[in-house]
């Protein structure tokens, strides 16, 4: 996400400054959401109100915000407010996840990016209506299983950068990125191999509902 916008910065421009206003933008606030859900939660066992319409199946989190502001009038066009915002975070995801695509084979490059991020909207779309009851629960399964690829993520970029590379950015192929016939065929197969190994192991998830 970050490379598509900071590709049209100034090769000079300065890495720390960089650093430091994305940690800013990023971190100031999800910190003030986290926190701001921390005390809401806490809250909620002494204020039946609050527990009542966060835990009704036809009320949910936007009723919870709702009866949490006052007056009431001022509340609804904060939620209106909201629902922008989320759309607007929507709008920014769905239009990488067609770079995405691009990025992912050869083949779906050659697909134009509005035709992917049409998908996509439908896709989403269809989930947010079959699963509008159940959101938190969606919610936190997604958010768990992004969890899980971010860090691996983080593993496998860290590995490449510090034990292969040699923290020597002069030590990329900058130009065979593209080009799968100069990408290492053997970590690939093993990778696959051990991963078969691991969802087809006793006890996994599809062992066990087999």
């Amino acid at each position: 996400m970050a490379l598509d916008y900071y590709v049209h910065y100034l090769a000079n421009t300065s890495r720390l400054k960089v650093w430091l206003l994305t940690t800013a933008g990023i971190g100031i606030p999800t910190v003030i959401g986290i926190t701001a859900g921390a005390i809401v939660a806490s809250a909620l066992n002494n204020i039946n109100a609050w527990k009542t319409a966060y835990t009704d199946p036809h009320q949910g989190l936007s009723f919870l915000i709702r009866d949490m502001l006052h007056p009431r009038g001022f509340a609804n066009f904060l939620l209106i407010l909201l629902s922008f915002s989320g759309i607007n975070t929507n709008i920014m995801s769905l239009y990488l996840s067609a770079i995405s695509f691009h990025q992912m084979a050869t083949p779906y490059a050659k697909v134009p990016r509005f035709v992917w991020t049409l998908g996509n909207f439908v896709i989403v779309m269809v989930l947010a209506i079959v699963g509008r009851q159940k959101l938190n629960t969606y919610l936190q399964d997604f958010l768990s299983l992004l969890g899980y690829w971010c860090t691996s993520y983080f593993v496998i970029l860290f590995e490449e950068h510090t034990i292969f590379r040699k923290r020597d950015f002069a030590n990329y192929d900058l130009e065979g990125w593209n080009n799968r016939k100069r990408l290492p065929p053997l970590p690939f197969f093993w990778v696959l191999l051990r991963g078969a190994k691991e969802w087809l192991r006793p006890g996994s998830p599809d062992h066990l509902a087999s």
